[in-house]
């Protein structure tokens, strides 16, 4: 099985799902901030989550209910605003923000990680420029920036493009 959560009208193609919102696509109904009891424990292979989690106050909660429903081998990946971004702000539904590192502390070889009852093996993460088409420009900046990503982060500040994601991917060992 294959979730993509908070799909909305645009779920991915080979995937179940999942939204709080009954919605043409929408598989099964239901609040992950409440858990997913109808999924059974290392039942899925992969998570795709994206302009959710933007949306959880009790990020640790939600990322503990995808670790559960994982089998053993299954990725979550998860794109969101990164906290430069214009987007990341403007939803007053958003009360979370986030950079590169921010999933990093569900890696079990995090200084952190102690604070988490589970853990993921963090794969990548990545800064992307959140628009449909890109130029060969985006393209090298999306490269340049993420060749050293402390440093290309602070760059996102002076650069004039006002959309930014992070896109991470996590495993579950």
């Amino acid at each position: 099985m294959k979730l993509d959560i908070g799909c909305g009208n645009y779920k991915k193609e080979g995937y179940t799902g999942v939204d709080i919102i009954k919605l043409p696509g929408v598989d099964i109904v239901c609040d992950i901030k409440q858990g997913m009891p109808m999924i059974e424990n290392n039942s899925v292979a992969e998570i795709h989550c994206s302009a959710v989690l933007e949306h959880i106050s009790d990020l640790t909660s939600v990322m503990r209910e995808f670790h559960r429903v994982l089998k053993p081998g299954g990725t979550l990946t998860v794109i969101v605003p990164h906290c430069f971004s214009e987007m990341a702000f403007r939803d007053p539904t958003h009360c979370r923000y986030f950079t590169f590192r921010t999933f990093k502390y569900y890696d079990k070889a995090h200084s952190h990680s102690y604070y988490h009852d589970f853990t993921f093996k963090f794969i990548s993460s990545r800064i992307k420029i959140a628009r449909q088409k890109h130029s060969l420009f985006d393209k090298f900046l999306e490269w340049f920036i993420n060749r050293n990503q402390p440093r290309g982060e602070r760059l996102l500040k002076i650069i004039p493009y006002r959309n930014w994601l992070v896109h991470t991917m996590l495993r579950k060992e």
